[in-house]
């Protein structure tokens, strides 16, 4: 081991001296006493960064109390202490340096910076969650951990110098886009590491940044990549390929040494054998079908095309094919046939090949366009009211839908949904989809009903103590007759009118009579769609309870034998659909009927 320190002139006396100037002290600033102050809570210590007394609020960054902190450990979002509220937003620098046992941790949201050194040397840390939100990594931040994978979220802008040195079981890790620098020595000695993606944003690599990662095979080096430093791949001993996307970057001394071919794209510029010592070659790639020809179906006499998407090293060559026999002219990523007939009907494939190899497309099928057929009708439904109902069809070969109602279609609905949020008495009816392409239509059709009748109601418009409007806000459901209604006010007066029935639903309110000093209070009843006319009877003092259809005309009768009856108190109109009667009786063996008149 100890060979590699010197095998890249400067490589360790620049590490050696980084690690030194990592202990630089972070200056708080001076709001009010407060600031600077520590507290401890479950082995971690915070110091104060931030306070506002007025909101009780505060910012706080988090260290471990000591180096014997071990186990677990989720960083809390915010701790209270002495009556204020402190937000964690810092991990300072040093701030769990050399804690040997502990194995994870959880960084909460509000963390922004994890500063240099936060973790160098905990050995045994093998897992850690860094959240969004975190925009700077530094300086050998996890020199020394466990870690075998790491996500670093797209907040994260900057990675310094060393972040991951050492880390020997890393062996991927995710770098955001955001990143335009990989540092020095970001990931020297990951020894484990055996593929990492460089994004595009990269324009700089650092010195010795994967010097020693020996599991390393193979790296692409994006186009945005304009230097790459010392070192930079050196003792990188299974690193057979870097592949370059774009033109030959400029380079410090020894980036690369053997067994390192460099790949370069045709019509890059800058390359020459050898490149930085190594030798080059074009990188070619045999072709890879990224989009595969469609199936069609059509009329005959339609003009059609066929085409397919393919990727790798230019110059591509195509060559369509009709149940495996060669299309004369056919040779380039789309085959047209101007006027289709009977004898173009089949099955075609297309080869797209270059000078490394070639790849074959998957079969597709020209067929004669057939009118939809419904795999799965609509079904009929039976829903509460004001519930969703959803309507449902499957078919194939379907272009387009249209559903309607009664026959009437309903505008915007023409997909293979159609979904009624708030089912009502105006919904119920039978509903049915058409399904067309140009070869023909289906049809399929369910109806909508409603669990049980339900009342209608409106709304009441008053002008100069004069009813001018009555209003449906609900037309209910189940109305087998025209309901009464009564237009209620504490002042108003004379005021009639009559409902407009349709399949069962109230359509309309027409006012018979505006009557007269009506408040903008008033309101109106509607009678419910129930035939609920019946009787409940309590004796002694008799309490007759009656259940009424609204603006019926009624009379109550008594009897003894059911033979002879006798008339109770005069005939009345039904003003509420529930009224109670209450009169002494001199016996219990009578019974009542209730007549409407």
């Amino acid at each position: 081991m100890k060979k590699k320190y010197f095998s890249c002139s400067g490589a360790v006396s620049r590490l050696f001296s980084l690690f030194i100037l990592l202990a630089s002290l972070l200056v708080l600033p001076k709001a009010h006493a407060a600031i600077g102050d520590t507290f401890t809570i479950d082995q971690l210590q915070y110091m104060v960064y931030t306070e506002d007394k007025a909101s009780q609020t505060g910012t706080v960054s988090v260290q471990a109390e000591s180096t014997k902190i071990s186990g677990d450990i989720t960083i809390p979002t915010s701790v209270a202490n002495g009556g204020i509220n402190y937000s964690v937003i810092l991990i300072p620098t040093s701030a769990f340096q050399y804690c040997s046992s502990l194995t994870s941790i959880i960084i909460p949201d509000g963390v922004t910076s994890i500063g240099g050194s936060a973790f160098f040397g905990c050995s045994s840390l093998a897992d850690i969650t860094i959240p969004e939100g975190v925009t700077a990594i530094g300086n050998s931040a996890f020199h020394s951990c466990n870690l075998k994978s790491i996500v670093i979220p797209d907040s994260v802008t900057k990675i310094e110098d060393g972040a991951f040195s050492w880390c020997s079981s890393l062996t991927s890790i995710v770098i955001p886009d955001g990143i335009t620098s990989i540092g020095g020595m970001t990931f020297w000695e990951c020894s484990s590491l055996t593929s990492i993606v460089i994004p595009g944003s990269v324009t700089y690599v650092g010195y010795s940044a994967f010097q020693y990662c020996s599991s390393l095979t193979n790296i692409v080096i994006p186009k945005s990549v304009t230097h790459i430093s010392n070192c930079a791949f050196s003792e990188c001993s299974n690193l057979k390929g870097v592949y370059f996307e774009g033109s030959a970057p400029s380079v410090g001394d020894s980036p690369f040494v053997a067994p390192v071919v460099i790949y370069y794209r045709p019509g890059t510029t800058g390359w020459t054998n050898p490149w930085s010592e190594r030798p080059t070659t074009l990188w070619i790639e045999s072709p890879e079908i990224t989009k595969q020809p469609q199936s069609l179906a059509v009329m005959e006499g339609d003009s059609v095309t066929f085409n397919v998407i393919a990727e790798g090293t230019e110059p591509l060559s195509y060559q369509w094919y009709k149940e495996g026999t060669l299309l004369e002219g056919a040779a380039t990523a789309s085959y047209t046939i101007e006027s289709v007939s009977a004898e173009d009907l089949g099955n075609y494939t297309v080869i797209v090949s270059n000078e490394l190899g070639e790849v074959t497309s998957d079969i597709a099928v020209l067929s004669y366009l057939t009118s939809p057929t419904i795999t799965m009708p609509p079904i009929s439904l039976t829903v509460d009211a004001w519930s969703q109902a959803v309507f449902q069809v499957e078919a194939l070969g379907a272009e387009s839908y249209q559903w309607y109602r009664n026959d009437i279609p309903i505008s915007g609905a023409t997909g293979a949904f159609y979904t009624i949020d708030s089912a009502k008495g105006i919904d119920v009816g039978t509903y049915k989809v058409v399904i067309t392409n140009r070869a023909g239509t289906a049809t399929g059709s369910a109806t909508l009903s409603l669990t049980q009748p339900y009342r209608a109601t409106g709304t009441v418009q008053v002008v100069d103590g004069s009813v001018v409007g009555l209003t449906v806000t609900d037309g209910g459901w189940g109305y087998t007759r025209e309901p009464k209604i009564r237009i209620k006010d504490e002042t108003g007066k004379g005021a009639t009118g009559h409902c407009i029935i349709e399949n069962g639903v109230v359509t309309q309110i027409i006012i018979d009579n505006p009557g007269s000093n009506y408040s903008g209070e008033a309101t109106i009843l509607i009678g419910s769609p129930f035939s609920n006319t019946s009787l409940d009877i309590a004796v002694s003092e008799v309490k007759v309870k009656m259940h009424l259809v609204l603006g019926m005309e009624y009379q109550l009768w008594s009897s003894v034998d059911c033979i002879n009856w006798e008339q109770v108190g005069e005939s009345f109109i039904a003003e509420e659909e529930e009224m109670d009667l209450r009169f002494q009786v001199e016996d219990y063996g009578r019974f009542f009927k209730l007549q409407e008149i």
